[in-house]
């Protein structure tokens, strides 16, 4: 990403160098190091604007999904460091909570040795799995009924 960034920026494309940057938010979120390499290579080309003095929410516990979309979308129209820094952050411990609860709902989890972190995708192969051979068996039925009739 960083080479993407230096690529746009030698390119004096702006708006292809912010959208490099917003991509941090979308994504997983990248370690601390990357936040600050990218803020530093962006201030370095003047690609943060000047901060348009709306108030942004800098108690954690008010962080949520519906306000990490909100700033998001206001990059768009303002895309200030002091913004773009707030929604890494916020993405950063939204992500955190993410992988807490993952963890907690796969602490017991185990079947024959799977890995916690596939024992929830497992489980909703199985479900994907049991309800495609549900909606089978009543599409049979339906067309042997048919069948009958004739």
């Amino acid at each position: 990403m960083v080479g993407r960034l230096k690529k746009a920026i030698d390119k004096n494309n702006i708006v292809e160098a912010r959208h490099i940057i917003r991509e941090m938010l979308w994504w997983d979120v990248y370690p601390e190091i990357a936040l600050k390499k990218v803020v530093d290579i962006a201030n370095g080309a003047n690609v943060f604007e000047k901060h348009d003095g709306r108030s942004l929410i800098m108690e954690k516990n008010q962080w949520t999904e519906d306000y990490l979309d909100i700033l998001r979308e206001k990059l768009l129209m303002n895309f200030s460091e002091e913004r773009f820094v707030l929604a890494y952050e916020v993405a950063k411990k939204l992500k955190k909570g993410d992988t807490e609860n993952y963890e907690a709902e796969n602490k017991e989890c185990s079947i024959n040795g799977c890995e916690k972190r596939c024992c929830k995708i497992g489980k909703k192969v199985i479900k994907i799995g049991v309800m495609a051979l549900g909606c089978l068996a009543i599409g049979l039925s339906i067309f042997k009924h048919n069948c009958n009739k004739n």
